[in-house]
């Protein structure tokens, strides 16, 4: 039991590593306020966690280098990707005051549910709740991918779509993590708001990198193999993986990858 306590034990590193998180989040929050800086603030936010995990020292340092990069290489992906969630918020917002003039607040909680109205106005209502669930989870993947790779605007926003899209069942798991716990330190706990400014954002995206991990590692190793770039010795081991796939990858055949 000793052993838990020890300065090198899991506890000790559990306490680290929360520590750590709070001051991600105060710096993410600060580096958010601009609005505009939010893309770059985010994936260094990603991107200092990824390295948290792996044991890497210098965090603090790492995500202001981190945050100076992708000011150039995500903030125009961020642009877009927050202008069109402004569309989609002002267009709810249209169809919601043209579906509820006039109506009682239990028929405006219908009209939420798109569940009242004429069979155009569900349809629109149907397409837009679509379009807010493509944007979410673009968000979810985009600053994760533009941790590690750096693309165009539309390449970064495409493969992001690819992602969420091809790995549904882990892009729900990030939706609901990146959603409900904050969700749930804002509301159910209103008390506890410090517990929000403490973790509301980097505790989601540690919690999102456990998901995350499991496909963006894998190709970042194929990315580094493909381009005769050295692997680091905590990718080594899975060197011989990557080439076997990469082989059968090469024959047509299908991997579980």
């Amino acid at each position: 039991m000793g052993g838990l306590f020890d300065v090198d034990g899991p506890i000790m590193n559990a306490l680290q590593d929360l520590m750590v998180l709070v001051v991600l989040n105060l710096f993410t929050i600060l580096c958010c306020i601009p609005v505009f800086t939010a893309g770059a603030a985010l994936t260094a936010l990603h991107f200092t966690i990824m390295k948290m995990k792996k044991g890497k020292s210098g965090l603090y340092k790492m995500y202001f280098r981190e945050f100076k990069n992708n000011l150039k290489t995500m903030t125009p992906t961020w642009i877009v990707l927050l202008l069109f969630g402004i569309f989609l918020a002002f267009d709810y917002w249209i169809l919601y005051r043209m579906a509820s003039a006039g109506e009682s607040n239990l028929a405006k909680t219908k009209v939420f549910l798109f569940n009242s109205g004429t069979d155009m106005m569900k349809f629109l209502f149907l397409l837009e709740y679509l379009g807010i669930f493509i944007w979410f989870a673009i968000f979810v993947w985009v600053f994760p991918y533009g941790a590690r790779f750096v693309n165009s605007i539309r390449a970064n926003l495409h493969n992001a779509l690819l992602l969420a899209t091809g790995k549904l069942p882990r892009t729900l798991v990030m939706m609901l993590f990146t959603m409900l716990v904050p969700f749930f330190m804002l509301v159910a706990f209103l008390k506890v708001f410090p517990l929000f400014v403490a973790l509301g954002i980097s505790l989601p995206a540690y919690l999102c990198s456990f998901i995350y991990a499991g496909v963006m590692d894998p190709m970042v190793r194929k990315a580094k193999l493909a381009a005769g770039i050295p692997l680091l010795d905590d990718e080594e081991d899975d060197k011989e993986e990557v080439e076997e796939k990469e082989e059968k990858y090469k024959k047509g055949e299908k991997t579980d990858s």
